[in-house]
């Protein structure tokens, strides 16, 4: 990453400075590693933190040049709703652990 804003950096665990120069697929598993068709969907990945885990949206694109733009929202309200919604908040918990000890 040539350039991560404060909330993202935050969200990674780290200041602006020492998210720049690293890969965003490293640090976020599940980020797309090539930009998207304009289309595609986002991809929706969890991101463990000290108070649980947060989901991320998150968008590539092609800035040109060799670039690419990620884009990552928080959507981590709207994923609690719709679980509940579809009746499988108590599943989160084991899909997370899944996650947890994919190797």
């Amino acid at each position: 990453m040539l350039w991560v804003n404060p909330a993202m950096a935050r969200l990674l665990g780290l200041s602006a400075d020492q998210a720049g120069g690293r890969s965003l697929t490293a640090l976020l598993a599940g980020a797309p590693d090539e930009p998207h068709a304009p289309d595609a969907e986002a991809a929706v990945v969890p991101l463990p933190g000290p108070d649980g885990y947060r989901w991320l949206e998150v968008r590539c694109s092609d800035a040109g040049g060799g670039r690419w733009l990620y884009q990552a929202v928080d959507v981590t309200h709207w994923r609690a709703r719709e679980l509940e919604a579809g009746g499988l908040s108590g599943r989160q918990d084991e899909l997370l652990r899944l996650v947890d000890e994919d190797p």
